[in-house]
C-alpha cells in the first residue's frame, strides 16, 4: 500500500509539473505571438481601431498607436488574457495598400486584417466611409462573434440585421420616422425629468459616481422614451401615479424591468470572452427571458392599438400621432399596396423596431453625459460659461422649454466635441452583399468593412489640435461635421435628434444646478468598449455642491449650513433634530439635506462632510446661506487648534460675512468634555465682532441643548441685527 501510495503521489506531482510546463510554454507562445503582432502593428502610423477594440489581438493596435510605437509605454502582457480567451479572433496577418497615398501623418487609406476565422477591411478616410455607409451594396453587420450570438436571440433583432428586402424597406420607412423626432412631443415628455435628474444627484452627496448616470438615464430618460413611443401611457402612470389601472401598471412595470434586464445582460455578455460564452448560460437566459417579456408586451400593445385605431377610440395625450402610430400607418399602407404573396412591413417588424428604440438610446446617452461631465469638470471656465448660457435661456429657477433648446449653442458645442473625442459607438460595421467599389477600391462580396468615427475624430486636417477638447471650434465653424457618430446614409440612426435632445436637456439642467470637479485623476480614466464607449475604471465627480438656483422659497424658509471637522457629530445632530434614529450613523462622504420645522420657520439644513479632502469644497455651499452652525467635538482637546483654524477660515469668507454663527459644543455627555466657556476662550471667540454668535452646550446622543441652539438661530435670523456674543 505504501508503494501504491508513493506511485499515486509521484504521478500527481509529475502531472502538476507537466501541466505547469505546458502552461508556461503556452504563455510563452502567446507572448511571442503578441511580439509578432506588435512588430506587424508598428507599420501603422496612427490608430485605425478604437481603444480596447473587442476583437482579440486587434485590440493591440489601439494601445500601440496611442503609445506612438514606443515599447516602454506598451505593455504586451496586458493583452494576454484577451487573446487567450478569443482564439477565433487571433490576428494572422494584415495588409496595407502600399500603392495608395498616405496622409500627412503617414496613415494608410485602408488596412485589411486577417483573423483566424474572418477578415475585415478597415477604412480610414471620411470619403470612403461615407460611400460605405451610403451604399445599398453594404448591409448592416455586427462583426463580433459575441455580438452575433447575443443579438440573434429571439426578440433582439435590429433593423440592420433583417433580411435584405427588409433593410431596404426599412430605409424607405425613414421618411415617416424622422418627423416624430422633430416634434415637440419628446421634449415635452422629457421636461419633467429635469427635477428627477437634479434630485437624484443632490441625494448622492459630494462624491458622485458617474456610472450612476447609466441607471439614471435608464430610469428617467427611458421612461420618457417609453412615454413617447407608447403615448397611451402618460409618464406619471409609469411610476404608479394616477390615471392607470393596476393591471396596466403591473404590465408596464414588467416591461420596464425587461428593458433594464436586456441592457444589463447585453452589457455583461458584451464584455465576456467569446470562448467562454457558452458557460454564461445564466446571463443569456436572463436576457432571453427579459426579451420574451418585452416582446409579449409589445405584441399585445400593438394589437390593442390596432383595434383602437380601427374603431376610432384611440387618441394620444398630445393629439399628435406617436411613434407607434407612425409605424402602424406605414405597415397598413404597405399591406394595402403590396402584391399578394409579397413580403411587407409586418407587426413583428414594428415590435422589433419599438424594442430597438427602447434599448438603443439609453446607454449611448448616459455615456455621452459621462464623458461631457468628465471634460467639463476639468475646465471650470467652460463649465461656468455653459451654466450662464442655460440660466440666460431659462433663468435660475425656470422650467426648461423646448423652444429655447435651440438657443443653447454652447451646450450643443460641448456635446458635439464630446462625441468627436468619445463617440459612444466608436465603430460602424457593414457587410458587402455583392462585389462593389469604394472610390476605386475593389471590395468582394461578403467582405466585412469597418469605419471608426473615433479615429476620424482625431484627423488633424479636419480638427486642428485633435487631442484637445475645444468646444469653441464648433462655434467658430458652424459647418464643421461630426465624424459619422450617428452613422450616415439610408441606415443612419433614426433617433439622432432624440438622442441630442436627451443629452442637451440633461446636461443643461445638470450644469445649471451644480458646479463640479473631478476626483478621479484624468490620466487614470481610459476608454473601454463593450456595447458603447464608456469610461474605465470608475469615474467620480466631486463638488456637486454649488447650487446656482435660489434655495429660499418663502420668507420663512431659511438655509442653514452645518459644518465642522469629521467625527464632530454633525450628522448625529441633524438626525436628532429630525427625530431620526442615530444608532447607525456613518461618516458623511458628501452631504445630507434635511428640512426641520422650528416654530413658524422651515429650516433647510445642509450637513457637509468634514474630512480634510472635502473641506476645500465647503465654499461651494456658501451662497444664499442664512446662518452657520459649526459643530465642535468638546471631548477631543487634541483637535481644538485644527477646528479653530477651519473656523477662522470660514469667518474670513466674504460670502458668509455677517450671518449668525451658532457653535455646538457637542458630546457634553462625556466626562472628558470641555466646558463651552473654556472652548470660547481657547478659540478666541470673543474677538468676533462682525456677527451675532452663540456657543451652546449640547449632546447629539441625548438631545440636550439642540432645540435651544436652533431656537437661537431662528431668533437671530428674525432680528437681523446686532453683533458679538448673545447673552
Amino acid at each position: 500500500m505504501e508503494v501504491g501510495g508513493f506511485v499515486t503521489v509521484a504521478g500527481l506531482v509529475w502531472a502538476v509539473v507537466y501541466l505547469a510546463v505546458g502552461l508556461a510554454l503556452a504563455v510563452l507562445a502567446l507572448y511571442l505571438y503578441l511580439q509578432y503582432v506588435w512588430r506587424v502593428g508598428k507599420r501603422l502610423a496612427v490608430p485605425l481601431l478604437p481603444p480596447r477594440f473587442p476583437l482579440g489581438s486587434a485590440a493591440i493596435f489601439s494601445d500601440l498607436a496611442r503609445a506612438g510605437g514606443r515599447r516602454r509605454e506598451f505593455n504586451l502582457f496586458r493583452h494576454l488574457h484577451h487573446v487567450f480567451l478569443n482564439p477565433r479572433e487571433w490576428l494572422v496577418d494584415l495588409h496595407l495598400d502600399e500603392t495608395a497615398e498616405r496622409d500627412a501623418r503617414g496613415a494608410p487609406r485602408a488596412i485589411q486584417l486577417y483573423f483566424a476565422t474572418r477578415s475585415m477591411l478597415v477604412l480610414r478616410t471620411r470619403e470612403d466611409l461615407q460611400v460605405m455607409l451610403g451604399s445599398k451594396a453594404c448591409a448592416g453587420r455586427i462583426v463580433s462573434a459575441i455580438g452575433n450570438e447575443i443579438f440573434r436571440q429571439k426578440g433582439i433583432v435590429f433593423i440592420s440585421d433583417m433580411p435584405k428586402w427588409k433593410v431596404h424597406r426599412s430605409a424607405a420607412l425613414r421618411g415617416l420616422l424622422r418627423p416624430s423626432f422633430l416634434k415637440r412631443l419628446f421634449a415635452t415628455s422629457m421636461v419633467p425629468v429635469a427635477d428627477d435628474f437634479v434630485a437624484h444627484v443632490e441625494a448622492s452627496g459630494t462624491v458622485f459616481d458617474v456610472a450612476d448616470l447609466s441607471a439614471l438615464t435608464l430610469e428617467i430618460i427611458g421612461e420618457a422614451a417609453l412615454s413617447l413611443c407608447l403615448c397611451s401611457f402618460p409618464r406619471a402612470s409609469l411610476k404608479g401615479g394616477t390615471g392607470a389601472k393596476s393591471d396596466d401598471l403591473a404590465s408596464l412595470a414588467a416591461f420596464r424591468d425587461s428593458v433594464h434586464g436586456i441592457l444589463r445582460g447585453l452589457t455583461l455578455l458584451g464584455t465576456k470572452p467569446g470562448l467562454l460564452l457558452p458557460f454564461y448560460s445564466a446571463e443569456r437566459a436572463k436576457v432571453q427571458a427579459a426579451s420574451r417579456v418585452m416582446m409579449e408586451f409589445m405584441e399585445a400593445f400593438i394589437a390593442q392599438r390596432k383595434a383602437a385605431r380601427a374603431n376610432g377610440s384611440h387618441a394620444t395625450p398630445s393629439g399628435e400621432p406617436d411613434f407607434l402610430d407612425i409605424l402602424l400607418e406605414s405597415a397598413e399602407a404597405e399591406e394595402a399596396d403590396s402584391v399578394a404573396g409579397e413580403a411587407h412591413f409586418t407587426h413583428a417588424d414594428i415590435a422589433y423596431t419599438l424594442q430597438d428604440m427602447m434599448i438603443a438610446g439609453h446607454e449611448t446617452t448616459s455615456h455621452t453625459l459621462a464623458w461631457a461631465l468628465f471634460f467639463l469638470a476639468q475646465d471650470r471656465e467652460l463649465q461656468e460659461r455653459v451654466a450662464n448660457e442655460v440660466v440666460g435661456a431659462w433663468g435660475p429657477d425656470g422650467e426648461p422649454e423646448y423652444a429655447s433648446l435651440a438657443s443653447l449653442d454652447l451646450v450643443q458645442a460641448v456635446i458635439k466635441e464630446t462625441l468627436r473625442l468619445r463617440p459612444t459607438v466608436p465603430s460602424l460595421m457593414r457587410r458587402t452583399l455583392e462585389d462593389t467599389e469604394i472610390n476605386g477600391l475593389a471590395v468582394p462580396a461578403d467582405t466585412v468593412i469597418m469605419g471608426a468615427p473615433y479615429t476620424l475624430g482625431l484627423d488633424p486636417d479636419e480638427y486642428p489640435s485633435p487631442e484637445t477638447f475645444d468646444a469653441d471650434r464648433w462655434l467658430a465653424n458652424p459647418g464643421l461635421k461630426l465624424p459619422f457618430v450617428f452613422g450616415a446614409g439610408p441606415r443612419s440612426c433614426i433617433g439622432e435628434r432624440m438622442a441630442m435632445i436627451e443629452a442637451k436637456l440633461a446636461l443643461s439642467v445638470f450644469v445649471r444646478a451644480f458646479a463640479f470637479t473631478l476626483i478621479t485623476p484624468p490620466d487614470d480614466v481610459d476608454m473601454f468598449q463593450s456595447i458603447t464607449m464608456c469610461p474605465h475604471p470608475k469615474l467620480e465627480l466631486s463638488g456637486l455642491l454649488s447650487m446656482l438656483r435660489k434655495l429660499k422659497k418663502t420668507d420663512k424658509e431659511v438655509r442653514i449650513l452645518l459644518l465642522g471637522l469629521d467625527n464632530a457629530g454633525k450628522t448625529s445632530i441633524l438626525k436628532k433634530l429630525a427625530k431620526e434614529d442615530i444608532s447607525h450613523t456613518m461618516p458623511t462622504q458628501g452631504f445630507h439635506v434635511k428640512s426641520i420645522q422650528q416654530e413658524s420657520f422651515k429650516l433647510n439644513v445642509w450637513d457637509i462632510g468634514g474630512q480634510r479632502t472635502i473641506r476645500p469644497y465647503w465654499r461651494n455651499y456658501f451662497d444664499n446661506c442664512d446662518a452657520l452652525v459649526y459643530v465642535i467635538d468638546s471631548a477631543d482637546e487634541r483637535r481644538l487648534e485644527e477646528t479653530g483654524f477651519e473656523l477662522n477660515e470660514l469667518l474670513e469668507e466674504d460670502t458668509l460675512s455677517g450671518i449668525p454663527l451658532l457653535l455646538f459644543a457637542n458630546k457634553q455627555d462625556l466626562i472628558s468634555a470641555l466646558d463651552p466657556a473654556d472652548i470660547a476662550d481657547g478659540l478666541n471667540l470673543y474677538a468676533i465682532r462682525d456677527r451675532q454668535w452663540q456657543i451652546q452646550a449640547c449632546s447629539a446622543k441625548t438631545g440636550d441643548g439642540l432645540e435651544e441652539g436652533m431656537k437661537w438661530v431662528v431668533d437671530s435670523i428674525s432680528s437681523g441685527s446686532g453683533a458679538g456674543p448673545s447673552s
